[in-house]
């Protein structure tokens, strides 16, 4: 095993740590290994992570076995950053638990299931929550004890909450209410809780951010969390703690409710991306995960333009980037996790390459460190040229994904997406004369869109060969310019119901096309051109 660098997690005195009674260790002629008899996996470890991991054979705290490490290696200097370090490894690989004992008050991250249950979709991607997960990484360190439960990979369903819940006895819980299409779910999920007793619940999220008002006045729902949330939910959590309710009304970013009024406070500034905490991966079962989408990071926030029918620029007032440095911090962090082999990343950004030196400093820094990773990332068709690709693939990208949205430069002006499809076109074939896998993306129903200039859709498909190509239709997403000034667009709302709007059925139509059009010209696109052999 690699030396362990210093610990990115607090660790306190009095928190429990014990390993799993189904971790063994094995004395061999070569050295010490590490069997989880569950999971398989086969550890090579020095001798002294071997002897740690036969202590915590017994629940300890971190101050009694700093004690017991000492009195047993007493002509040895111990490091207490490198035993950090070394059970932060062990808790990333699921082979010892951390129970938090600094405060009593527990808090529980909801991230919701989907509308209906998993096997009734076509294809389901269940990444990790990376929103949620930040949140709980800055919990954690600050001595919560913070539970993450994915409603979504384990398919649970909100009638399924009562002894799960029950069990963990939350004295805080914050629901993910980031996609408009899950808005409903998390509102039957915050009914569920307030009926088994759970006193203070709070949503936060996108969607939440922008339809806050509708979301303080349900009754099940106590606080909303704006924005970014990290430092909104610690400071919630800690007036939680300590019943010190007068607090609420300094807590930026915090709308709340008291005696039936409402108050809306101040919002609070967006932090820097590099300021993160680095995740706490082991709060997720993450390799519950498909190893496909097991790892995604995110390195910047925001997005270089303001489409009309997109909210990221509403919800990140400017553009972070998270410096090379970090990353492959985070990058070499998640290869240890996985033992060293090859695995595969996903870029989450909204632009992957907006910062185009950012980029080649990055692959450089992959390729001369021999970082064994394959990875795709998400950009728009203007943002990328011939070397910035090369070297991307050299560095392990593999496949890019491209927004193009509509094929009618009318139409693309006037949403400001501020590119052209002869662009699109270009960037496409670039990407694939390097070596990479592409996916395009369109939107039918966009404001001004034509049946005429829909049909151009299929032509471009048919000439640009893309590896996976999806469409959807246009969702008219609270936050957006659309959502704001319909009216100004051309566009007319067909429902409210969120859980239809999640592209899959028209939800609006525009001054040229009627929902029953758009859906038509849906279905003819998608049933021939998705799922390309």
């Amino acid at each position: 095993m690699e030396k362990i660098s210093e610990s990115n997690i607090v660790i306190y005195d009095e928190d429990i740590i014990q390993t799993y009674e189904y971790i063994d260790v094995i004395k061999m002629e070569e050295g010490y290994r590490i069997h989880n008899i569950c999971s398989g996996l086969i550890l090579r470890v020095d001798s002294f992570s071997a002897y740690l991991i036969s202590i915590l054979k017994e629940q300890t705290c971190f101050s009694a076995l700093l004690s017991t490490i000492k009195n047993d290696l007493s002509n040895m200097e111990i490091d207490v950053d490198l035993i950090k370090g070394v059970i932060e490894y062990f808790l990333d690989l699921g082979i010892v638990r951390l129970c938090r004992r600094k405060y009593n008050t527990k808090v529980l991250l909801i991230n919701p299931c989907y509308r209906y249950s998993n096997n009734v979709y076509r294809e389901i991607s269940i990444v990790p929550p990376l929103g949620i997960l930040y949140i709980a990484t800055e919990l954690f360190n600050a001595g919560y004890d913070v539970t993450i439960l994915d409603m979504l990979l384990m398919d649970m369903r909100p009638d399924e909450l009562e002894t799960y819940v029950k069990k963990n006895k939350p004295d805080l819980v914050g629901i993910s209410m980031n996609f408009t299409s899950t808005a409903d779910v998390c509102y039957e999920i915050a009914h569920n809780l307030k009926a088994i007793g759970i006193k203070h619940i709070f949503v936060g999220g996108n969607h939440a951010t922008f339809t806050y008002q509708d979301a303080i006045e349900k009754e099940d729902i106590d606080y909303v969390v704006r924005y970014q949330g990290e430092k909104t939910v610690l400071e919630l959590a800690d007036i939680v703690r300590r019943e010190s309710w007068d607090e609420l009304r300094e807590c930026k970013g915090l709308v709340y409710k008291k005696e039936k009024e409402i108050f809306l406070n101040e919002v609070r500034e967006n932090a820097d991306i590099n300021e993160r905490s680095v995740p706490a991966w082991h709060l997720l079962d993450i390799f519950k995960y498909k190893e496909d989408n097991r790892w995604s990071i995110n390195t910047s926030q925001g997005c270089p333009c303001a489409c009309v029918f997109c909210s990221t620029s509403a919800f990140n007032d400017k553009m972070y980037f998270m410096n090379v440095n970090n990353i492959m911090m985070l990058l070499k962090k998640i290869c240890r996790i996985e033992g060293g082999k090859r695995i595969s990343i996903s870029f989450s950004d909204d632009a992957f390459t907006c910062n185009r030196q950012r980029i080649i400093k990055l692959c450089n820094r992959i390729i001369s460190e021999n970082v064994k990773i394959v990875w795709a990332c998400s950009t728009r068709v203007d943002l990328v040229d011939r070397e910035l690709l090369d070297i991307m693939y050299k560095a392990g990208c593999r496949a890019v994904l491209f927004g193009i949205e509509s094929c009618c430069n009318e139409t693309l002006k006037k949403v400001g997406k501020k590119i052209d499809i002869e662009r699109a076109e270009k960037a496409i074939n670039l990407a694939k004369e390097v070596g990479m896998k592409v996916k395009e993306m369109f939107i039918l129903g966009l404001p001004y869109e034509t049946k005429e200039s829909t049909e151009k859709i299929e032509e471009f498909v048919r000439k640009t060969k893309p590896d996976e190509v999806r469409f959807g239709m246009l969702s008219i997403y609270p936050g957006t310019p659309i959502w704001n000034n319909s009216e100004k667009y051309g566009i007319n709302l067909l429902t409210r119901n969120w859980g239809d709007y999640d592209l899959l059925r028209p939800t609006s139509e525009n001054s040229q096309m009627s929902g029953t059009e758009i859906y038509e010209q849906y279905i003819k696109l998608t049933e021939i051109y998705e799922n390309i052999d």
